[in-house]
Formats: structure tokens, C-alpha cells, sequence
């Protein structure tokens, strides 16, 4: 019985999250939209998309090998501890290495350098990734801290925005309002983690570090690839057609990154559980199966409608944007729940890192060929094709290997 009050209040306390989250976005996003202009808007998410590649590098995958690996040893603080430990050095060291790549990138090709400015201020969210005790909550099934966290942080960076925000020129002090949101939140409550869990945290050798690296690489690979031709697609839709064309994608996509940051609430809030009860990961597919299709019936049939309540009429086009990449929440829960929720808590992280890789490299081709010819809606068809891909890929490994497990 207590195993279920856990998980209700885990879900509740996330849910409160996303709730909260998703209505900060819907009042922060239309604002900068208008206040900065389409130009300008297109040049904080093209580079948030350079970042994302470093973010990517520094978290790892920790977030699930290092939460599976918790969850099931969490009654033992040196154990914790440990993992805690080598969790922290990794990041550090893979911290060290993102910037120096950023730097040589950035300075090596043309169009990057030209938004130098904005990308590195935007890089500066990089630190608070590896301070951020999030996935330390999540694998002790202690959700309501990270929702304190996180309304703490949402609430912070949407006071600043208004405050400090108020002209064309100022989108520049989005990133870095972002940055300082997510740092200081972070560091409280990595020390009230530390404490809460008794915890010794400690410098370890190199080799454990590397050798953590190493363990996390398949999980990395999951989590890398999909930002590959993600983000891909953007820079290429910069490069290509120029940043009015990548804040009018950004409009639709922003839409969707609700639905997708509701997924990963979802699929984080169930994933411990899941590590130690795959009986009931029907009763969980089933449930966001429903849900998620509702979701993107709504996109769908609500495009002009959202478009137009929450953005100026510069970033119209977006509405034909939003109603390719409609279904993408359908994908996106069926690759959270058959692969990450699924695949990999079968420990089956390699089956499903080639179902990202695989997938990854045709939705780069796909840009490659769609991009230039239809911009923004080239960007939609790819992404909207690569996710069903993963998920229906997913899907069919997770049945056959789970026969298998059971």
C-alpha cells in the first residue's frame, strides 16, 4: 500500500511540475515571441541547439543508468554515496571536454562564429547540469523535492524574463537568465540532498571515473542521437533558410516540447518503479497509449486555433508546421514507454541505443534531402517520421524481448 502512495504522490508531485511548467512556457513563450521579434527568437533556439549536443555529453545518460543503479541499491547510503561520486567526477571530466569542443567548433565554422555571442552565453547552462540533484530525488522516489526544485527555478526565470526582457535587443539575457534559474535552485539542493540522504560525497580515482563513462556509453548513445538529427535539422533550417525560418519552426516545435517534456515527467516518475515491478508496465502503456493520442488529436485539430491565441501573425506559418509534427507526441510516449521505460529496464540498452542510432542516421538523410527544399515543413516531415520510426521500432523489440524476460 505504501508502494502505491509513493508512486500517486511521486506522480502527483511531477505532475504539479509539468502543470506549472507548461503554464510558465505558455506565458513566457508568446511574450519573448512578440517582445524579440521571429529573427531573434529563431537565434535562441538555433543556439540552444548547438548546446544541447554539450548537454548531452555532460549528463551522459547518468540520469537513467545512474537512477536505475540508486533504485535499487537506495537502502544503502555507501552505495549511493559511491555512485553519487562517480556520477559527479564523470561530469566534471566530460564538463572539461564539451567546452573545449564548443570552442574549437564555434570558432571553426563560419556561421557558428557569427553566433558566437549567443551560443557561448547560452553554454553557460552546461555547470548546472552536473549540480542538478534531480535524477539523485528521482531514483529515491522522493519527487516532491524535485518539484520544489523546479517551481522555485520556473518561477524565478519567469519574473526575470518580464523584468529584464523588454526590448528586440535584449533576447541575448534569455540564455543567461536560463542559466542562473537552473544554478542556483540546483546547488541548494544538491546540499539538502547531501544531507537529507547522509551522504558522503568524494573525489574518486580517474579510472572509475572513465570506467563509469565507459558503462554509461550505450545510455549515451540513446540520449545523444535523437538530439543528433534533431538539432541537426535546425542548424541545417539556420544555415540554409536563416533564423526567421527557424523561429517560425520554433513556434510549433516549442508547442510540442510541452507535450514532450510532459513524456519525460511521466516516463522519469515511473521509472524507478518500473525497475522493480515490470509486472505492471501494461496497466502504464495502456494508460499513456489513450492519453497521448488525445493529445495529438488536439494539435491536429486545434493548429490555427493555438497558433493564433498565442503568437502574433509574423509566425502564422507556423500553424502548417504544428499540424505535420502533430502525431509527435503519439511517437514520442511510445518511445518513452516501449525503449527508455521498457527496453532499457530489460537492461537491453544496446537493442535499443541501434534502434536510436539506426533511426538517427535516416532522419539525418531525410533533413539532407527535405531541408533545403522545404524549410521549415522539411524539419516537420523528418522529425515526425524519425520519432514513429522509434517508436514502432521500440514497440516490436519490447514484445519480443519481454516475452523473453517473463
Amino acid at each position: 500500500m505504501s508502494e502505491k502512495r509513493n508512486l500517486i504522490s511521486n506522480f502527483l508531485s511531477l505532475s504539479v511540475l509539468q502543470v506549472l511548467s507548461n503554464v510558465t512556457s505558455l506565458i513566457t513563450v508568446p511574450y519573448l515571441a512578440r517582445t524579440i521579434g521571429v529573427e531573434n527568437f529563431g537565434k535562441i533556439t538555433f543556439a540552444l541547439s548547438i548546446v544541447t549536443y554539450f548537454k548531452c555529453i555532460v549528463e551522459w545518460g547518468f540520469k537513467y543508468t545512474a537512477v536505475r543503479d540508486i533504485a535499487q541499491n537506495r537502502e544503502n547510503p555507501i552505495i549511493v554515496s559511491e555512485i553519487i561520486s562517480k556520477v559527479i567526477c564523470a561530469s566534471i571530466l566530460l564538463l572539461f571536454l564539451a567546452f573545449v569542443l564548443l570552442v574549437v567548433i564555434v570558432y571553426t565554422i563560419p556561421f557558428l562564429y557569427e553566433e558566437r555571442k549567443i551560443i557561448f552565453v547560452t553554454a553557460l547552462i552546461l555547470p548546472g547540469c552536473i549540480i542538478q540533484p534531480d535524477w539523485l530525488f528521482q531514483a529515491m522516489e522522493k519527487m516532491k523535492y524535485i518539484t520544489l526544485m523546479n517551481i522555485i527555478s520556473k518561477i524565478l526565470f519567469t519574473v526575470l524574463i518580464f523584468f529584464i526582457i523588454r526590448q528586440s535587443d535584449d533576447y541575448i539575457y534569455e540564455p543567461l537568465l536560463q542559466s542562473c534559474s537552473l544554478i542556483i535552485p540546483a546547488s541548494l539542493s544538491l546540499i539538502y540532498a547531501i544531507k537529507m540522504f547522509k551522504l558522503n560525497i568524494q573525489v574518486v580515482p580517474l579510472r572509475e571515473s572513465l570506467k563509469m563513462i565507459k558503462d554509461g556509453f550505450p545510455v549515451f548513445l540513446v540520449q545523444f542521437m535523437p538530439t543528433v538529427y534533431n538539432n541537426f535539422s535546425i542548424i541545417l533550417l539556420g544555415a540554409l533558410k536563416g533564423q526567421v525560418a527557424v523561429g517560425i519552426f520554433s513556434c510549433a516545435y516549442k508547442l510540442i516540447g510541452i507535450s514532450e517534456q510532459l513524456a519525460n515527467v511521466v516516463s522519469r516518475t515511473f521509472f524507478p518503479f518500473l525497475a522493480r515491478r515490470m509486472d505492471k508496465h501494461d496497466i502504464y502503456s495502456r494508460i499513456l497509449s489513450v492519453f497521448s493520442i488525445a493529445v495529438s488529436l488536439v494539435l491536429l485539430f486545434g493548429a490555427d486555433l493555438i497558433v493564433e491565441l498565442f503568437f502574433s501573425p509574423e509566425y502564422y506559418d507556423a500553424k502548417r508546421v504544428l499540424r505535420i509534427i502533430s502525431f509527435g507526441p503519439f511517437f514520442l510516449f511510445l518511445r518513452s514507454v516501449y525503449g527508455i521505460n521498457g527496453l532499457v529496464l530489460l537492461r537491453k540498452e544496446k537493442i535499443y541505443s541501434n534502434i536510436i542510432l539506426c533511426s538517427s542516421v535516416v532522419g539525418m538523410v531525410i533533413s539532407i534531402i527535405l531541408v533545403p527544399v522545404l524549410g521549415a515543413d522539411g524539419v516537420a516531415i523528418t522529425l515526425s517520421l524519425t520519432w514513429s520510426i522509434m517508436g514502432i521500432v521500440s514497440y516490436c523489440q519490447y514484445k519480443k524481448y519481454r516475452s523473453g524476460y517473463e
